[in-house]
């Protein structure tokens, strides 16, 4: 007889995933879900903001932050667009000087320093 598969006896099974959905706003149909209202707001000082009405108190500040913090990150995606601009550039010329040389040790006659000179007629067009 052959000796058991699993000496400890049967093998138990591990419980089932179980994924549970708590986004309030369905991603197929972008409508809000049944039973998912939105919950108010609250201000510090225990007043209900309002979902269509007058703003709730301390609202001016929290939009200045806003503000403030909206223009802090277009600063520095400006920032981040220029240096990618500039190390973009930066990587050209690298490139450039890098086909050059090896120009330059493939055909050492036909370096461009040399040749305009070689191009240049060995006659003056015009003398005076």
């Amino acid at each position: 007889m052959s000796p058991p598969k699993y000496p400890n006896g049967p093998r138990k099974q591990p419980p089932p995933i179980v994924i549970r959905d708590k986004r309030r706003i369905d991603p197929v149909t972008l409508e809000l879900r049944a039973g998912g209202h939105p919950a108010q707001h609250t201000t510090g000082d225990g007043d209900r903001g309002t979902r269509g009405g007058a703003p709730a108190a301390g609202a001016d500040a929290v939009d200045s932050q806003l503000a403030q913090r909206t223009a802090d990150l277009q600063r520095l995606k400006a920032e981040y667009d220029n240096y990618r601009k500039r190390v973009q550039r930066d990587r050209l010329a690298v490139r450039e000087i890098a086909v050059a040389k090896s120009w330059a040790g493939c055909c050492p006659s036909w370096t461009p320093s040399t040749r305009p000179a070689s191009t240049a007629p060995s006659t003056p067009v015009c003398e005076r």
